[in-house]
């Protein structure tokens, strides 16, 4: 049995039970770089656990190797998917 995943960013609803073209990464080992991800999806109090997962909705495609899949070393999450919000916040809005 596959454990489903679900995507940490905030107001994302993505989850891999109703999307299964999506992938769904990890938090990276590295401190500054996680520290890098949660300041990059706006959520400073997350508490990453072995579960944490940031959908690859969130990524550009450059940030993927060739096979698509999987990320190259140093992406960062870049995009973001919000609804109800101001264009003026810098995010894409849905």
């Amino acid at each position: 049995m596959v454990k489903c995943c679900h995507c940490c960013v905030p107001l994302c609803n993505s989850s891999s039970k109703y999307d299964t073209t999506l992938t769904f990464h990890k938090f990276p080992p590295d401190p500054e770089l996680r520290r890098t991800w949660i300041e990059s999806i706006q959520r400073e109090k997350l508490h990453v656990s072995r579960f944490s997962r940031v959908c690859s909705r969130h990524f550009t495609g450059e940030d993927f190797q060739e096979n698509g899949r999987l990320l190259k070393p140093g992406a960062v999450p870049a995009i973001y998917h919000i609804r109800n919000k101001s264009e003026s916040t810098g995010l894409v809005v849905d």
